[in-house]
């Protein structure tokens, strides 16, 4: 390297900087999360969420229909299917 001429040293041609270690993600580690949106009727629509690979949010699972019992538990009343369908 010359380093009167660059000041600094400088990688020769086909020299290249190390590259940074890129961040790993474990894709059995996903976290997934839980909506409840209130419905018009009075009940709940309950979708499960989680993140892809670009972390972006997508939809996974079905969409659950419920209502909340007397002790403020969700009861499932109707199944919508899939949620990619």
């Amino acid at each position: 390297m010359n380093l009167e001429f660059f000041g600094k040293a400088v990688p020769l041609a086909g020299q290249r900087k190390p590259m940074l270690p890129r961040v790993m993600i474990n894709p059995g580690a996903t976290l997934n999360w839980y909506k409840a949106e209130r419905l018009n009727n009075g009940r709940w629509l309950i979708t499960e969420w989680m993140r892809n690979s670009c972390h972006n949010p997508m939809q996974v699972g079905t969409n659950s229909v419920c209502v909340v019992d007397n002790w403020g538990d969700y009861v499932e009343v109707d199944n919508w299917g899939p949620a990619w369908r």
